[in-house]
């Protein structure tokens, strides 16, 4: 028998946190990618129009950051004034999800610490919607990972259109089985998974190939030789 998966209520927590703070300082602890400003090397990562883009640099240079934001506004579908980087297809018939986004890292601890945090903040009352995708966006029940604490496995978000967009969180340690069978309009993948790119890539590749999407790589390159 499946194992019952284990959600947070993210529309409690909206209505609960909406209460405990003025229209001000919810915007600015809830909505921060209206608050957003990028460097000048995140903003070439925005206006990028590359299928495929691989963005090497050093630590703490904004890499991942700039991903994240980029992710941010792909999955609302909300884009800064002037943007002029890769276009992405709506679908052609009616989806479920509008816009299906995966995020790798190299663990669970990391994926959790970086992108996660990054993104959504994390999954406490206190903490939901603090990341780049505004808490208003996360009113959906949130899949929660039975692997490490603290950890969300997907989270639903309502685009600016009012559809729905997804984000899964994956590790690099997972088997190329994790990384089958779906359609995906945006990956992002961090840091280099060495030899075992051989295996990753071609899955990663596949899965964009029949909605038009694309795969953001950064990377701080100390892993040695790798096929991406």
């Amino acid at each position: 028998m499946a194992e019952e998966e284990i959600t947070i209520d993210g529309n409690a927590i909206f209505k609960h946190t909406k209460k405990l703070y003025s229209e001000k300082e919810f915007r600015q602890r809830f909505e921060r990618l209206d608050y957003m400003t990028r460097t000048p090397k995140q903003i070439d990562i925005f206006n990028s129009k590359h299928k495929f883009l691989s963005v090497r640099a050093g630590n703490r240079s904004g890499k991942t950051e700039g991903a994240c934001m980029y992710t941010a506004c792909a999955l609302l579908d909300r884009w800064p004034e002037g943007y002029a980087g890769y276009q992405f297809i709506r679908p052609a018939t009616i989806r479920t999800m509008s816009f299906e986004a995966w995020m790798i890292g190299p663990t669970s601890v990391a994926v959790r610490d970086v992108q996660a945090q990054k993104m959504i903040g994390g999954l406490t009352q206190d903490e939901l919607g603090t990341g780049w995708l505004p808490l208003s966006s996360l009113r959906h029940p949130i899949t929660v990972s039975r692997d490490i604490s603290g950890l969300a496995d997907k989270v639903l978000v309502t685009r600016d259109d009012g559809t729905l967009a997804s984000l899964s969180f994956k590790t690099q340690e997972m088997g190329r089985e994790a990384f089958q069978g779906a359609e995906i309009q945006l990956i992002v993948l961090d840091e280099d998974p060495g030899r075992k790119g051989e295996e990753l890539w071609p899955e990663l590749t596949a899965r964009t190939i029949g909605v038009g999407g694309r795969i953001l790589h950064t990377a701080t390159p100390m892993a040695g030789p790798s096929p991406i």
